[in-house]
C-alpha cells in the first residue's frame, strides 16, 4: 500500500518519514528508524527521552564514528549545565573586579588572575599571575605587489616582545604586509593560549594593521609587567644574606689558609659594596 499524507525528512539521510514510520524526535530535528538503529536507538520510553537530548550533529558524529548513544546523557547534560553555571559565575566575578582588558585577556589585579573567555572548543584560561611563565609573539610576513597580490615570506616565532615587529609597523624591513600576528601565552601547568590580532594579509600601513598592532603592544606590555612582578616577588622570597655573617665566614676561611688574604679582601669589598 502506498504511503501518503504529511511527511518529514530524516535530518541525517534525507529519507521521507510519515507519521506511521514513528520517526525519532531529537533536540533539533527528526531522524528515521534506520539511522536511529545505527546509534543503538530502538523503541522504548527511556530511549525516546535520551534521543530528545541529542542534536542532529551529535547523532551524525556517532554514526560516522561507529558509536552509540549513551544512557548517561542526562547526567552528562546536568554536569555540563553545572559547569556552565560555574563558568558564568566566574565571568561575573572577574568583571566585578574592573579588570584591565587587553584584547579580551582580562587582568584581574584584585585576585592576581589572568582570564580569557571560552574559545570555540569550550576551553578558557583562568590562571594566577605567578603561573605565567613567558609569552611569544608570532609573525608571518608578506609582500603585496603593485597588483595588490600578497606573497607570504618566511616568518614565525619571534624572540622579542613589543619591539620584535616594530620594523613591520615602521616599514624598516623588506616587507610591506603581515598575514599573521599573534601572541602565545605560556603557563606553568603546560597550558597555552594564543591571542590572534591579524589572520589575513594586510599592509603594514593599513589602519586595520596599525590598530591591531597597537592592541598587540598593549597586551605585550601588560604581560611584561606581570612577568616582572613575578620576578620581583621571587627576589623577595629569596633568603636575605647578612654581610656580617658572610664576612665572618670568609675571614675564617682566610685564617685557616683555605683562601688567600687577597681573595678575602676582594670578597670583603664585594659584600660591603665598596
Amino acid at each position: 500500500m502506498s504511503k501518503s499524507g504529511i511527511f518529514s525528512k530524516c535530518g541525517i539521510c534525507g529519507k521521507r518519514m510519515y507519521l506511521l514510520d514513528f520517526p525519532w524526535t531529537l533536540a533539533d530535528g527528526k531522524i528515521c528508524n534506520n539511522c536511529a538503529k545505527k546509534v543503538g536507538l530502538h523503541l522504548g520510553d527511556q530511549l525516546n527521552y535520551i534521543a530528545s537530548l541529542y542534536t542532529l550533529a551529535e547523532i551524525k558524529a556517532l554514526i560516522i564514528n561507529g558509536k552509540q548513544v549513551s544512557p548517561n546523557k542526562p547526567n552528562q547534560l546536568a554536569a555540563e549545565k553545572e559547569r556552565e553555571k560555574a563558568y558564568q559565575a566566574l565571568v561575573v566575578k572577574v568583571h566585578s573586579h574592573n579588570p584591565i582588558n587587553r584584547s579580551g585577556v582580562l587582568f584581574d589585579n584584585k585576585d592576581k588572575k589572568i582570564f580569557n573567555a571560552k574559545s570555540p572548543d569550550g576551553s578558557y584560561i583562568y590562571e594566577s599571575y605567578e603561573s605565567l611563565v613567558s609569552y611569544q609573539p608570532i609573525e608571518r610576513k608578506a609582500v603585496i605587489n603593485g597588483h595588490g597580490v600578497g606573497r607570504a615570506l618566511v616568518g614565525g616565532l619571534l624572540a622579542g616582545g613589543v619591539g620584535a615587529i616594530v620594523g613591520a609597523a615602521t616599514k624598516e624591513n623588506n616587507y610591506n604586509a603581515v598575514q599573521w600576528l599573534s601572541v602565545v601565552m605560556n603557563f606553568k601547568d603546560g597550558k597555552t593560549r594564543q591571542i590572534v590580532f591579524v589572520n589575513q594579509v594586510v599592509r603594514t600601513g593599513d589602519p586595520a594593521f596599525i590598530s591591531a598592532f597597537q592592541f598587540y603592544k598593549k597586551l605585550c606590555a601588560q604581560l611584561d609587567q606581570v612577568i616582572q612582578e613575578n620576578k620581583n616577588e621571587q627576589v623577595k622570597l629569596q633568603p636575605q644574606i647578612d654581610p656580617a655573617d658572610e664576612l665572618a665566614k670568609f675571614k675564617k676561611l682566610a685564617d685557616d689558609g683555605i683562601i688567600t688574604q687577597q681573595e678575602f679582601e676582594a670578597k670583603k669589598k664585594q659584600l660591603l659594596g665598596l
